[in-house]
């Protein structure tokens, strides 16, 4: 039985520094760069290392939720809004995680990795 974690995409952000990793962030093309109020942080309980923000797609709205911990070169895609709450398998090239990815790869600087879903990972049945 699948749940709809298993249809869930995931991304993996990189930079050789925190700095670059933070101004790359911030210059996605296509993408807007949304920071959560001190309000919501608090009630989401984020320790204080954590910046989690959202990457807002100028095509459609769609919401992106991101994390990165303050001083590592690494950050990492937590939810897709809309998409992962239909709990639905998305073809991969209309996955808004793939979208993201192919966008990182115009920033200079910064690189991503797909991470697949379980149910990308299951052989269809024959």
């Amino acid at each position: 039985m699948t749940d709809k974690t298993d249809y869930m995409r995931r991304l993996s952000i990189k930079a050789d520094t925190t700095d670059i990793l933070r101004e790359g962030l911030k210059n996605i093309p296509g993408y807007t760069r949304v920071e959560l109020g001190d309000e919501l942080r608090r009630l989401m309980m984020l320790p204080a290392d954590e910046d989690r923000f959202v990457l807002q797609a100028e095509s459609n709205g769609e919401q992106i939720i991101v994390s990165h911990r303050r001083g590592d070169t690494s950050a990492r895609t937590i939810n897709v809004r809309d998409q992962d709450a239909r709990g639905l398998h998305i073809p991969i090239y209309a996955d808004e995680v793939v979208k993201l990815h192919e966008a990182i790869k115009q920033v200079p600087g910064i690189s991503s990795e797909v991470i697949a879903a379980n149910i990308d990972l299951v052989a269809p049945a024959a």
